[in-house]
C-alpha cells in the first residue's frame, strides 16, 4: 500500500516517544505526517529532537477534532485506551486506525517470536533473543522492549529472526495476524484500571495466539492452569514449561527437555545465572522457543549460562555501605514484588508504593509480613500495602512522603548484610514519569545516602 501524500495523524509520541519511529516511517513514505500529544513541547523535547530532520506537523498541549476528520488513518499510541472521545469519533467516520506494532507486523517477512505475560516477559524476551544470537541467527528485538522497527523493515530478510516483548495494550487491537512462537509467560491481575475486568485482560493477551495457524507454536506455563488451557483457542503445536508432563521442566536441580518421548538434560539449574524461580521459569520458556526452532540443548545452555539480565528487574547493584543493593522497578505489580522477595536472601528492607492500579495487596501483605525485615511504603499505593501486612508483630513498617525520605530510612533501618531492594508493585505515574526514570532516581539516592 502506498502512503505518498495520504494525511496520518499520530495520536500521542508516547512517555518512551513510542510514535517516533512510526512517525519516521510515514513521513519517509511521503506521507503528510500530524502528530498531536497532549503533552507541550518542553515535556516531549528528546522526541522531537530525534524527529527534527523530518517534515511533520504537530499538535501539542491537545487535541483537535478538525485533525482526525481530516486524516486518512490514525494511528494510536497504545496507551491510549478505547473510550477516548477523539477515537470514537474517529470510528463514527470510519476512519482507520491502526497502531505501530500491527503495522509493522503485517509487514515483516521474518518469522516472529512474540512474547507477553503478567510478568516475566522482558526477561524472557531478551533470553530468546540471546539464544537466537547464540545460534547464528541475525535477530531483531522490538515491540514493548528496545525500539520501534518500522524503519527497518527494508533490512530485516526472511531467513533473520524477529523478537517482540508485547503488552496488553499492544496486543488489544491486533487482529488476524500471530507470531509464528507465541509465548506466554503467566497471567495474573494487572492494568484492570484500563482492561476493567480479567475476562478483558486475558483476551487482549489471547489475540498473541489467536491467529496462528498449525505450523506456528504456543508456548504456554504449564503451572498457570489458566494460560496452559489457552491450547484449545489455537491450532497451533503447543509447548509446555514448568509442568513434569510438558516439554521443558526441572526435576533433582536440572532443566530438562523432553524430545519425542527422550529426556535430555539441558544444564544443571545452578548455572542459570539469574536468582530465583521466577528466572527459572523464563529459562524454561525460552529454551521451549530454542527447541522449536531446532537450536540444540548445548547451544540453548551456553546462551543461558552467559546471559546478564536486565536493568530494572532486579538488578544487583553491587555492596554498598555493607547492604545488597537491588533496583527492580520494573516490578508494577505485586506478583513481580513477591517474586523478588521470594528471590532475595532475608533480612530484606523493602521500598514500595506508587500509583494506584487497582490491584489486591492480600498476597503481597502475606509475603511481605513473613520475608521483610522492614517496609518503607510511599505514594498513593502506601495505605494498602500497609492494610494488607498481616502480621505486623515482626516487621517495621515506615511511610516515606518520597523516594529521597525512603532511602534516607533505609540506610538508617538497615544493617550490615541486609538486602535493600526497590520493588514497588506500583507503577510510578504521579510519582515520576516511567519507571525508567524511577529507578535513576533511586540510584542517585542510593549513592548519596550509602557511603
Amino acid at each position: 500500500m502506498s502512503f505518498a501524500n495520504k494525511k496520518i495523524v499520530v495520536m500521542g509520541l508516547g512517555l518512551f516517544g513510542g510514535g517516533v519511529g512510526v512517525s519516521k516511517y510515514f513521513a519517509s513514505q511521503g506521507a503528510r505526517v500530524l502528530v498531536t500529544d497532549l503533552r507541550d513541547e518542553s515535556q516531549l523535547q528528546e522526541s522531537l529532537e530525534a524527529l527534527k530532520d523530518f517534515s511533520i506537523e504537530y499538535r501539542l498541549g491537545k487535541h483537535c477534532e478538525e485533525d482526525f476528520l481530516k486524516a486518512d488513518l490514525v494511528i494510536v499510541n497504545p496507551g491510549v485506551p478505547d473510550n477516548s472521545p477523539f477515537l470514537q469519533l474517529v470510528q463514527s467516520r470510519n476512519i482507520p486506525i491502526d497502531t505501530e506494532i500491527h503495522i509493522f507486523m503485517k509487514q515483516v517477512k521474518a518469522p516472529m517470536i512474540g512474547i507477553t505475560g503478567s510478568n516475566g516477559k522482558s526477561t524472557t524476551t531478551a533470553m530468546i533473543e540471546h539464544i537466537l544470537k547464540t545460534a547464528g541467527y541475525k535477530t531483531w528485538l522490538g515491540g514493548n522492549i528496545g525500539r520501534s522497527l518500522l524503519e527497518e523493515l527494508p533490512n530485516i530478510k526472511p531467513e533473520d529472526r524477529v523478537v517482540l516483548e508485547l503488552s496488553s495494550f499492544q496486543l488489544e487491537r491486533i487482529s488476524n495476524i500471530s507470531p509464528h512462537i507465541a509465548v506466554i509467560t503467566n497471567l495474573s491481575p494487572n492494568h484492570l484500571d484500563r482492561h476493567k475486568t480479567m475476562e478483558n485482560y486475558a483476551r487482549a493477551k489471547q489475540n498473541l495466539l489467536r491467529y496462528q495457524k498449525e505450523r506456528d507454536f504456543c508456548v504456554l506455563n504449564g503451572r498457570d492452569v489458566e494460560v496452559r488451557s489457552w491450547n484449545n483457542i489455537t491450532p497451533s503445536q503447543s509447548m509446555i514449561f514448568g509442568s513434569i508432563e510438558g516439554d521443558v521442566f526441572i526435576q533433582d536441580g536440572w532443566m530438562i527437555a523432553k524430545k519425542q518421548g527422550t529426556r535430555i538434560p539441558i544444564m544443571q539449574t545452578s548455572d542459570i545465572p539469574l536468582p530465583g524461580k521466577v528466572n527459572q521459569e523464563n529459562a524454561m520458556a525460552a529454551s521451549c522457543v530454542g527447541i522449536a526452532q531446532e537450536v540444540p540443548c548445548e547451544t540453548i545452555a551456553s546462551a543461558l549460562k552467559t546471559f546478564s539480565g536486565l536493568p530494572h528487574r532486579l538488578q544487583f547493584l553491587g555492596i554498598k555501605a555493607g547492604r545488597k543493593i537491588y533496583e527492580d522497578s520494573d516490578a508494577t505489580t505485586p506478583e513481580s514484588t513477591m517474586a523478588a522477595i521470594e528471590t532475595l536472601n532475608q533480612p530484606i528492607v523493602l521500598l514500595a508504593g506508587g500509583s494506584n492500579k487497582n490491584f489486591s495487596y492480600e498476597k503481597l501483605g502475606k509475603a511481605i509480613a513473613q520475608k521483610v525485615k522492614v517496609a518503607i511504603l510511599m505514594g498513593e499505593t502506601a495505605p494498602m500495602l500497609e492494610q494488607s501486612i498481616l502480621p505486623k508483630d515482626n516487621i517495621q513498617i515506615v511511610r516515606a512522603e518520597n523516594i529521597e525520605k525512603a532511602i534516607e530510612y533505609a540506610r538508617n533501618l538497615s544493617s550490615e548484610g541486609d538486602s535493600v531492594v526497590l520493588s514497588p508493585a506500583s507503577a510510578s505515574f504521579g510519582m515520576f514519569r516511567n519507571f525508567v526514570e524511577r529507578a535513576e532516581v533511586f540510584k542517585k539516592f542510593i549513592n548519596q545516602y550509602f557511603v
